[in-house]
């Protein structure tokens, strides 16, 4: 993988701004996303918790936060832990062909504010190659739809070319079964 700086800051700037970081929420709507004004922001911010630039990447990672989070032209990784900092989940953008992974160590336990920030993480990484995945439905919407097939080991989703897939095959399994219609009911959720 190798993303253009803009990107990288784009993402950044869309992750941050789902977690509600003051440097990223002070970028204005119609100011240009970019590697420039990213830097800007972040070197200005007198937050204890903003994220750092090593070289091309644009790190988060602070001891009190339950989420950590590198975006680069290499890698587009954000890392969740509980509060006992034991592993929850990680997302992880991929191309070729473009996806976004979804490691999940139990599924079936996880709580609301775990889907929360995960869905965050998917949606801030529905960008550039990423952007036609954007329309797929939330982790949390899998949850309520297909509560008896979660897994309670580890496991993972995969969001790619218009389809979710699991690594769990009870769950691959339903999920393929409910098909388009899932898919197109969260689209007719989304008009509504």
């Amino acid at each position: 993988m190798n993303l253009p700086p803009d990107l990288v800051a784009r993402l950044a700037i869309r992750l941050a701004r789902s977690y509600n970081q003051g440097w990223a929420t002070a970028i204005r709507k119609d100011a240009v996303w970019n590697w420039a004004t990213a830097s800007l922001y972040i070197d200005g911010s007198r937050s204890q918790r903003r994220p750092r630039i090593v070289e091309d990447a644009i790190d988060f990672a602070h001891r009190d936060s339950l989420t950590a989070w590198r975006i680069s032209p290499r890698e587009v990784q954000a890392t969740f832990r509980d509060k006992a900092d034991a592993f929850v989940a990680d997302v992880t953008a991929l191309e070729e062909p473009a996806r976004i992974e979804v490691r999940l160590a139990n599924f079936a336990a996880m709580t609301d504010g775990a889907l929360w920030r995960v869905d965050k993480a998917v949606t801030s990484f529905s960008e550039g190659p990423w952007k036609p995945l954007h329309r797929l439905p939330p982790i949390r919407l899998v949850v309520q739809a297909f509560p008896e097939y979660l897994p309670t080991e580890a496991s993972s989703l995969v969001y790619t070319d218009g389809r979710i897939a699991s690594s769990y095959e009870p769950l691959e399994t339903a999920i393929r079964r409910a098909g388009l219609r899932f898919v197109n009911e969260w689209e007719r959720m989304r008009v509504l």
